[in-house]
């Protein structure tokens, strides 16, 4: 044990470290300015539908809410500011805890604007407020040092270990593993692409895709560990996302991991690269051994967080039937880009005092993403009813107002099929992580692609 907490106290290099903390400074305040314009859209239309500003909530996060008046710019300008400070290395530990609560109010604000990049961000500015990325390449008030504990860098490189794993594992499937979804979205995608059209129209490509996906996050995640494939292996993830950021336009994912696999490579490579073109940046005299202040408390808070990392993803394994039907543990457990889904909804409330029936579509009642969303997903479908209930009540002066629901939705473009009970009164049900019975089980007699087929 003594020899292991030696092992995690030897100085390495802390280049590596602040280039992966200005890179993800950079790429959070760009997003800052990509999404200004879309505050409006996410977060503020929702006040002026019917019912009074309704949002899709995570369990056990009801309490936080779109900020009022001019709340939702000041917490992005804040979060900017934020990641202004964690790329410069400025009031560090500040600028990360501020982040990490702003970015994570508006995170979970709303479920229909959950992304999966978006929890990864909240992850790695748990790692980046945990370590001290701040003391190589920073403007930090306190003296900075060229080396760091080897610790320091195994929150970040095993939390990516962890998310690149779980991404390939969850892609064993059959609709996958057959190109579904992804034969439909390189088709759609064709035209847009003249010089690689031809293969993205190709169903055999998408099979040949979804099986590199597949094999690169399970094979050469673990091979990132070992010097003679790292680059090989870098090389494939640098053309795997830069070939989804291409096609796909997916935001800032591709680059975050991208900036974060490069810690994998020996701590000193930046100033070896820099090396080559400018003098000076070697390091100063390698301490024999550095201890920071809370450091045991610091290492047991990480072995803490990188154990919910790994047993998170681990949830849909306690729901029945396929996570992409019923979206039970699909959340938080990076299934990324492995179903498509056309569903729609219609809502109907009957009072049982006086037999009265309304049907209502929710298309009115919600912004246009909340709209898409909600359809296909049975807990946005029950929160959603639970809404109505309370709207009847207060509106219309119902007491006990039934909610059902006729959804019907296909996975990865099989046949229609009905996603809830039709005669379940939703209001009956609470909102809880248990297994819901009330979700219609999918029919394995239907197959994906039967739309296509059939065109």
């Amino acid at each position: 044990m003594n020899r292991f907490l030696l092992w995690l106290r030897e100085p390495v290099d802390g280049a590596s470290l602040a280039i992966f903390r200005i890179a993800f400074g950079a790429i959070l305040l760009w997003d800052v300015f990509r999404h200004w314009p879309r505050i409006q859209r996410l977060f503020l239309d929702s006040l002026q539908n019917p019912g009074g500003g309704f949002q899709f909530k995570y369990y056990g996060w009801e309490w936080v809410q779109v900020l009022p008046g001019n709340g939702m710019y000041v917490l992005f300008a804040v979060i900017g500011l934020a990641s202004l400070g964690i790329m410069l290395g400025l009031f560090y530990k500040t600028a990360c805890l501020v982040f990490l609560v702003a970015f994570s109010w508006q995170f979970f604000i709303d479920q229909a604007n959950y992304l999966n990049h978006f929890y990864l961000v909240i992850l790695y500015a748990i790692c980046l407020l945990l370590v001290p990325a701040d003391h190589t390449w920073s403007l930090r008030r306190g003296k900075q040092s060229d080396w760091i504990p080897r610790w320091s860098l195994l929150g970040p490189v095993l939390l990516t270990e962890i998310v690149l794993l779980y991404a390939g594992l969850v892609k064993l499937n059959s609709d996958w593993l057959t190109g579904w979804p992804l034969k439909f979205w390189f088709a759609s995608r064709a035209e847009d692409h003249p010089v690689i059209g031809s293969l993205l129209a190709n169903p055999d490509f998408a099979i040949v895709g979804a099986w590199f996906a597949t094999f690169l996050h399970l094979v050469g995640a673990p091979l990132l560990f070992f010097k003679k494939t790292r680059l090989f292996v870098f090389s494939l993830y640098a053309l795997f996302h830069l070939s989804n950021a291409t096609i796909f336009s997916i935001g800032i994912f591709p680059w975050m991991t991208l900036c974060a696999t490069t810690l994998f490579f020996s701590p000193n490579w930046p100033r070896r690269w820099l090396g080559l073109v400018t003098a000076g940046i070697q390091p100063g005299p390698r301490p024999a051994r550095i201890e920071l202040p809370m450091e045991k408390p610091v290492l047991a808070l990480l072995g803490i967080f990188l154990v919910y990392n790994i047993l998170m993803p681990m949830r849909p394994l306690v729901y029945p039937g396929p996570v992409a039907w019923t979206e039970e543990g699909h959340r938080f457990s990076w299934r990324m880009k492995l179903r498509d889904k056309e569903a729609r909804v219609e809502f109907r409330v009957l009072d049982p005092d006086t037999g009265k029936k309304w049907r209502v579509n929710p298309a009115i009642w919600l912004t246009r993403r909340q709209f898409e969303k909600m359809p296909a997903r049975p807990d946005m479908i029950l929160q959603f009813a639970n809404h109505l209930d309370k709207v009847w009540q207060e509106k219309y002066r119902v007491s006990e107002p039934v909610v059902t629901a006729l959804a019907m939705c296909s996975l990865n473009y099989r046949e229609l099929a009905l996603l809830v009970d039709p005669e379940r009164d939703l209001t009956e049900i609470p909102h809880s992580l248990k297994p819901a019975n009330w979700i219609r089980p999918l029919d394995s007699a239907l197959q994906p692609g039967h739309y296509l087929h059939n065109d």
